[in-house]
């Protein structure tokens, strides 16, 4: 599994409320939707789901792409 690095340039800083809403809706809803990493493991978007899907322990399916294509996330639960 790689170890994906957090932005040091992410302009967004989560508040403690933003993270308990986002660790809640992951709760309640799982994860619906996906994070974007660059070719060097760093995150682009999604820093805060990813740390705290990493917080309750959710594994990270990666999947690669060259962005040609969109990638669709089926949840078959729902």
């Amino acid at each position: 599994m790689t170890e994906l690095k957090y932005d040091p340039r992410n302009y967004r800083i989560h508040t403690d409320k933003n993270k308990r809403l986002i660790r809640k809706s992951l709760e309640d809803c799982g994860a619906g939707r996906s994070i974007l990493f660059d070719k060097n493991d760093c995150i682009i978007a999604g820093n805060g789901v990813y740390e705290q899907a990493r917080e309750l322990g959710l594994p990270v399916r990666i999947v690669e792409s060259d962005g040609t294509e969109l990638i669709a996330i089926k949840r078959t639960d729902l």
